[in-house]
């Protein structure tokens, strides 16, 4: 029998930080939490001194400055291009966070761990959609089994015209055990 357990990324952020290897490298405080270890970039906000600012896993925390620079952005409990923002974090352009999937699946292998982990947490936690695009309206077809808010399958309503809408990810997932 399999069991669906919610676990949040603050429990996940504390756990890396007891498993992370011991180092200087420590995490520090921002409004809401910590950035992940050996980054600046990773996490709610960021700590770095600039924008040119880089943690020891520079490549995984290259591609969390791209995506918090990313300039299409629905903040929290706010509303653009007509849809609302329900949620404690801020939502994305779809294209900025493919961008950022994009990024962490091409990082050296050596940092592969920390960029599964943060994919992980940003692409396979959240319960509300997770990034919003302009397109032909799109109906679910079939939702995932274990998941049931999540749709693993759209259909195209291309008859209607192009609108903003919420896109959640449905198997944008983070795996490097094939490398």
């Amino acid at each position: 029998m399999t069991s669906l357990y919610a676990v949040t990324p603050l429990f996940l952020l504390g756990i890396s930080n007891i498993c992370a290897p011991k180092s200087s490298v420590k995490p520090r405080e921002t409004t809401f939490g910590s950035t992940f270890p050996g980054t600046v970039w990773c996490g709610p906000g960021n700590t770095a001194k600039n924008d040119s600012h880089l943690g020891p896993l520079r490549d995984v925390d290259a591609c969390c400055r791209a995506h918090d620079k990313c300039n299409d952005v629905i903040p929290r409990f706010s509303k653009k291009y007509g849809i609302f923002n329900p949620t404690m974090s801020p939502k994305y352009n779809c294209v900025c966070d493919r961008a950022f999937h994009k990024c962490l699946m091409n990082v050296p292998k050596w940092e592969g761990r920390a960029a599964e982990f943060i994919g992980s947490l940003y692409f396979e936690t959240k319960i509300f959609p997770n990034c919003f695009t302009n397109d032909y309206p799109k109906r679910c077809v079939d939702k995932s089994k274990n998941i049931p808010w999540r749709c693993t399958k759209y259909v195209n309503a291309s008859k209607k015209k192009k609108n903003w809408q919420w896109k959640d990810f449905g198997g944008w997932y983070i795996d490097f055990s094939a490398r």
